[in-house]
């Protein structure tokens, strides 16, 4: 019975050596993890998606020259509504207070940004609508503003021989805010804004208001929306007011979840574009960042998941430098002032506004390609 006893506690102590040997090693986990509110359900998915996808490469490129997990990202959906982006704001603050967040769409900047300033957060936005920065530089743009999407749309078109254009917008804080910058461009010009019409976010018939619109008889349309506009509206357009009126766009036309649904339609479309839209792909650090997105995700990138790159290594580098506050991260970004990523060198001004490299382009083929400066249209 001894000799059992003996036997039976032998092999348990073996059996728990070998538990305790060949036992998986405990996976790392980041030490530190940045949050973001991103449209993945409601209109505007396609843009959350790319974001996300964006955001993911760039932590995975900076664990990766950590050598270990360093940095991780939460995401969080707002599905494109300010209403539910603040209830998850605040379910964020109560649960896990942090001093940076990221967040997307010009709408759910307008709606977090009092909440965050106010906790003193370092807010990122992925937004155009003038007027979100603010001299505490607590809030960080990560998208061409209004302005700039507007003024260099509006340098082109003063080149051109065009004297009359309609306005199409989505209608939302985006939408408002570049059509009424783009028509302040061409105030006191040669040509006559002859309508500005707000399209309904979701809407998917638009031939009655582009019947008001072919009697104006506009030389170009000039188009700043997103997403189901685009998919049916373009088409529309050319329908009813037919081949010889020039489409303008905007930057969320190239949305790679958009841009295959579109068909013959997109061609001689003149839009503004960064170096991971157009073709070929003008740098080095675009074309490999490319090659890698789309052996992960199986789809071209686009502007939106260079964005979401560049807002999560600005944000993850701020962070990792030591910055505790917000303003802290405020004062690191507007004292680099320059980050280089796979859209370019894009810069800040001391209250963390941006400017984004952009390239007015001719849609060829269904891809953009950059016009030369000295190149324009005839009516």
């Amino acid at each position: 019975m001894g000799k059992k006893v003996w036997l039976w506690t032998g092999l348990v102590a073996v059996v728990l050596l070998l538990i305790v040997v060949f036992r998986p090693s405990p996976q790392p986990v980041a030490e530190l993890t940045l949050p973001a509110i991103l449209p993945l359900t409601g209109p505007s998915t396609d843009l959350g998606q790319s974001v996300a996808n964006g955001m993911e490469m760039a932590r995975d490129d900076l664990n990766v020259a950590m050598d270990g997990p360093q940095i991780g990202l939460a995401v969080d959906d707002s599905k494109g509504n300010p209403s539910e982006a603040v209830t998850v704001y605040r379910s964020l603050a109560a649960r896990s207070p942090t001093p940076v967040l990221m967040s997307w769409m010009s709408s759910v900047a307008r709606a977090l940004s009092p909440l965050s300033r106010e906790q003193g957060e370092a807010l990122f936005v992925g937004a155009a609508l003038e007027g979100l920065t603010v001299p505490s530089g607590l809030v960080i743009r990560v998208w061409p503003r209004a302005e700039q999407l507007a003024q260099e749309m509006g340098r082109y078109a003063l080149r051109t021989e065009h004297k009359r254009i309609a306005i199409l917008h989505i209608n939302d804080d985006y939408g408002r805010s570049v059509a009424a910058t783009f028509s302040e461009v061409l105030a006191g010009g040669s040509i006559e804004v002859v309508a500005t019409e707000p399209l309904d976010i979701g809407a998917t018939d638009f031939r009655l208001l582009l019947e008001r619109v072919r009697l104006l008889e506009p030389g170009v349309v000039y188009m700043p929306a997103y997403g189901a506009a685009y998919v049916h509206g373009l088409k529309q357009i050319r329908e009813i007011l037919g081949p010889e009126v020039e489409i303008w766009a905007d930057l969320p036309l190239l949305s790679s979840f958009t841009l295959p649904n579109l068909g013959d339609e997109i061609e001689g479309i003149v839009v503004p574009a960064t170096a991971l839209d157009v073709e070929p792909y003008p740098t080095t650090r675009a074309k490999e960042f490319a090659t890698t997105y789309e052996e992960r995700y199986g789809r071209r990138p686009d502007f939106n998941s260079g964005l979401g790159y560049m807002m999560f290594h600005i944000a993850a580098s701020a962070r990792l430098a030591g910055r505790e506050t917000g303003a802290d991260v405020a004062a690191f970004v507007s004292s680099t002032g320059r980050f280089d990523g796979p859209l370019g060198v894009i810069t800040y001004d001391q209250n963390n506004d941006c400017h984004i490299p952009l390239m007015i382009s001719r849609i060829v083929d269904g891809v953009p390609q950059p016009i030369a400066d000295g190149e324009a249209d005839g009516p």
